[in-house]
């Protein structure tokens, strides 16, 4: 496919900007504009540091210069408003998620034509999720178990600090678990809230795969998210979620010692590794961008990436967790 020059503007200049940067240019596109809050101090030394970039006081003046699609990685407290202006102009986007922190507030994108957005829900093209949804579909029964530790470096997490965690990460999960199982529906929620609620919470759920299972939240817990898949003879894993295993059988070992002990281990099929696009951009950007790239470029929708009805969806499930 031959290589088409698209201009990219990058509004935001927090500490995700650099990585979008990196992995837009490894895709095809020429990134030579940033913006932050009005007069940012960050992007100019963002475009200071690399070359072909160059800052704008706000967005307004990035605007201007007529970019062919943008990303917004900006505090989603205000990533909508800024969407509908980009849309307005009818720019592709790649939005950062969750897009919004209200699944509410994507009704005033009813009227308008989201079909060039991307929403940044990175997860869906770990080379780890290709290979679980490779082998999903596979098997037509079985039980979903999802763990989700938010905070886990965080001992006493204050409600805010859950609350957005929840809307702000948590998301990633749960847009990961409709992803790979077509859509799940949350049935019924035992909370254990403590004195500064949202403290643990379990679900069940299914799926419109024809799956049944279960997601668990807590906050300050030091573990890693996971997605376990079980079905006869077979245990799929994404622990963490960069990591694929499958397991087919178990291994029994006999100790020799005085006291005797059996222990069963289990033996991975194959020893997968993650992909070279994982390796060389944060996981999961570079392929996002390529089918980005592959959107503005030549208009081919993309076949994996996450678009608004995604987005809303993933918050609406995040929502009955703290209702």
């Amino acid at each position: 496919m031959e290589c088409i020059l698209k201009r990219l503007g990058i509004i935001g200049a927090g500490s995700i900007a650099r990585a979008h940067i990196d992995a837009a240019r490894q895709a095809g596109f020429l990134v030579d504009s940033i913006c932050g809050s009005k007069d940012s101090l960050r992007a100019r030394e963002i475009a200071s540091e690399l070359q072909g970039l160059v800052s704008f006081s706000d967005l307004s003046s990035l605007l201007d210069t007529k970019p062919d699609a943008v990303v917004i990685a900006v505090n989603p407290t205000h990533s909508l408003e800024i969407l509908i202006k980009c849309l307005d102009l009818g720019l592709p986007v790649l939005i950062e998620k969750p897009a919004s922190t209200s699944s509410k507030s994507f009704s005033k994108l009813m009227a308008m034509d989201t079909s060039g957005v991307i929403v940044g829900y990175n997860r869906r093209h770990y080379s780890s999720v290709e290979q679980f949804k490779g082998e999903l579909e596979k098997y037509r029964s079985g039980l979903v178990n999802i763990q989700i530790p938010e905070l886990s470096w965080s001992k006493n997490p204050s409600y805010p600090q859950r609350r957005a965690a929840l809307l702000e990460n948590s998301v990633h999960i749960f847009d990961l678990a409709n992803y790979l199982f077509g859509g799940i529906r949350i049935r019924d929620i035992s909370k254990n809230h403590d004195e500064k609620s949202l403290g643990f919470s379990v679900a069940s759920f299914e799926t419109d795969s024809g799956f049944n299972g279960s997601v668990s939240i807590g906050f300050g817990v030091p573990d890693n998210s996971y997605i376990k898949f079980w079905t006869d003879g077979t245990s799929l894993e994404l622990k963490p979620i960069e990591h694929f295993n499958k397991v087919g059988e178990l291994r029994r070992e006999v100790s020799k010692d005085f006291i005797q002990s059996t222990r069963y281990l289990p033996i991975s099929e194959y020893n997968w590794n993650q992909s070279q696009s994982d390796l060389i951009a944060k996981p999961g950007f570079l392929r996002q961008y390529e089918e980005f790239y592959s959107l503005v470029a030549f208009n081919i929708k993309p076949n994996r990436s996450a678009n608004i009805n995604d987005a809303k969806l993933a918050l609406e499930i995040a929502e009955k967790f703290i209702s």
